[in-house]
């Protein structure tokens, strides 16, 4: 199976094993984790893996898209404040 990154020109090879069709539909590939690492997808919290999809292009070549991140509300508040922090902001007001 051929993976194409997103909108990247970069390919990676991936061998499906025996398990993938019996008991564990995963993609495992050093490049993919990589990649994931590099876009600061991995490692994710737990249960709070970002949400891929993979769609077929022609024949065995598929192609790999980030679809949207989960965070949970306490780390989704953090990441905000740190977000304003570098504008100078430190305060926030809901209406």
């Amino acid at each position: 199976m051929i993976i194409k990154l997103g909108c990247t020109n970069q390919q990676v090879r991936v061998k499906l094993t025996k398990s993938f069709w019996n008991r564990c539909p995963e993609l495992r590939s050093a490049k993919i984790g990589h990649r994931l690492i590099q876009n600061h997808l991995a490692p994710w919290l737990k249960n709070n893996p970002p949400s891929l999809k993979l769609l077929p292009l022609q024949g065995n070549q598929f192609i790999l898209y980030i679809m949207s991140l989960k965070f949970p509300k306490k780390t989704f508040c953090c990441i905000i404040k740190k977000i304003l922090s570098l504008f100078g902001v430190d305060k926030i007001f809901l209406l």
